[in-house]
Order: structure tokens, then C-alpha cells, then sequence
């Protein structure tokens, strides 16, 4: 089969029947197809699609889900809905999602890789969290350069700039108004605990974290909000919340999570993915 099924960069097969109008390429009596698409992907498609050898199955969550992505790439391609369909239900476990934000997280070049591809083949809803992590990624530490970029659309390109800032004053917006960020974690809430439990220390003494790490929550914060807002809600061991009542407790959790939820549901608008023109 990979001798009869060619990509366009392939040698030319082993016989050759050509006329100078009608140029034919044939193998072993059969003509020859030349396909422009990825060895891989092409593979892959075949291996869903042919009745299974084994009781390993072709793909499922844990395949790489860069190779669900070319999968899904091809089979729209060829209009094989049911590969697709299922192609993307095991991608809307292992990507990011708006429902699903904390299921995982992407690489500076995965992110910029997934924008290209829900672009090009139309699955907007990996979009909202692929363009926040290419808005949170920190350069510097990753040695990539701006040229990582460019496989972008333009368009695109001002989407992640614009949304970097506009993601800040969302964050501010809803960051303030819980007693942990306006005080730096440092203070009491201004009501105190609700049940006036005197041990709680969310209404009297105590810090949600160490006075050394107000720098490092707040930094990250405003820098990376999904992933700290995350730690808040459910790394005790980061955060511990020690000498706090069950009630405070639990709405510092919730509060958290809620605020994390919100603030997904925001990055459609913060980046204009309904826009044409950002």
C-alpha cells in the first residue's frame, strides 16, 4: 500500500507507462495515486478505517493528540465524518477546553500548533484556551523567538498581543474583589469571618499564604490566572489554609474556582474570536 499510495516528495515507482499528452503512472498493473497529505496521517486514517488485526485499538485518549490532530485534519479532508466525530471527542478529553480548562495545559509552540489547526479545519472550540496560553507564554523562558509566530495569521497575531493586555484587566477586575488580593494576604477580611469563630483566622490573624510568597501570587496572578487560580482552589500544600473554619474553608475554594470559571468564559471576548478583525 505505501508503494501504490505515494506522497508528492516520494521516488517515482519501479515501472512507468508515460505519454507525452496523458502522463500515467502504474505499478504492478494498477495506477498509481499521488497524494499530497502526511505519510502519517494518511496511515493513521487507514488503520481506523481497515478492519483491526489486533485487539489494540487505532486511537483512543491516549494517542498523542498531535497525531488526532493531523487524524482529524485528514479525515475532514476526505469527508469521513465518523473518524472525525470520534477524532475529536478523544481530542475534547485531552485539550483544553472552556468546560474543561484545568483537564490540561499547552507548550508555547503546542498553542500557536492548535490555533493553526482549529483555524484551518474549523474546531473553534479549542480555540478560547489555545490563545491564552499563547498569551501567557513567557518568552524569555522558553528561548523561543517571534518568528514561532508567523505561522499565524496575522489577524491572529494582533488577537494574542491584544488579549494579553485586555486577560490583565479582566484579572484585576475580579481579583480585587476578594480579601486575599486587596490585602495581599496579609490582613484580616474587612467583615471578618461570617460565623465569628474566633480561631479563624479569615476574620482575625493569620495570611492565606506566607508574607514572603505575597510577590509570587500576586506576579503569577496577573501572569498566568487560570493556572494560580487553580493552585488557590485546590493546592493545599502550596496553600494550605491552615486555622481556618470549615465555612471560610470552603468559599475560599469556591470562590476561586468560580472566579477561574468566569474568567474562561471571558477569553472568547478578550481575544475578539468573533471578530474578523481584533
Amino acid at each position: 500500500m505505501a508503494s501504490i499510495l505515494t506522497g508528492s516528495g516520494s521516488k517515482a515507482p519501479l515501472e512507468a507507462n508515460t505519454t507525452p499528452q496523458t502522463p500515467t503512472v502504474v505499478f504492478e498493473g494498477a495506477p498509481v495515486v499521488s497524494l499530497d497529505d502526511q505519510a502519517n496521517d494518511f496511515a493513521l486514517l487507514l488503520d481506523t478505517l481497515l478492519p483491526q488485526t489486533s485487539a489494540e485499538v487505532p486511537i483512543s485518549s491516549q494517542t498523542p493528540w498531535i497525531r488526532l490532530l493531523g487524524l482529524a485534519k485528514i479525515a475532514q479532508k476526505y469527508q469521513i465524518n465518523d473518524v472525525v466525530t470520534q477524532t475529536i471527542d478523544f481530542l475534547e478529553k485531552v485539550l483544553p477546553t472552556v468546560k474543561r480548562p484545568a483537564k490540561s495545559s499547552l507548550g508555547p509552540t503546542e498553542a500557536i500548533c492548535v490555533i493553526d489547526w482549529a483555524n484551518h479545519c474549523g474546531f473553534t472550540q479549542f480555540l478560547p484556551m489555545a490563545f491564552y496560553y499563547a498569551a501567557t507564554i513567557q518568552w524569555e523562558l522558553n528561548n523561543m523567538s517571534s518568528k514561532s509566530f508567523q505561522i499565524l495569521r496575522p489577524q491572529d497575531q494582533v488577537r494574542i498581543q491584544h488579549g494579553r493586555a485586555q486577560l490583565q484587566v479582566e484579572v484585576m477586575k475580579v481579583a480585587l474583589t476578594r480579601w486575599e488580593n486587596s490585602c495581599l494576604g496579609c490582613k484580616k477580611p474587612e467583615k471578618g469571618c461570617p460565623k465569628k469563630i474566633i480561631f479563624c483566622w479569615a476574620g482575625y490573624e493569620g495570611t492565606a499564604w506566607g508574607t514572603s510568597a505575597n510577590g509570587a501570587r500576586w506576579t503569577n496572578l496577573l501572569l498566568h490566572p487560570v493556572e494560580e487560580l487553580l493552585r488557590r482552589a485546590r493546592d493545599r500544600k502550596t496553600i494550605p489554609l491552615r486555622s481556618m473554619c470549615g465555612h471560610c474553608y470552603t468559599e475560599f475554594i469556591q470562590a476561586n474556582e468560580r472566579m477561574m470559571q468566569e474568567l474562561v468564559c471571558k477569553f472568547e471576548s478578550i481575544f475578539k474570536l468573533n471578530e474578523k478583525t481584533p
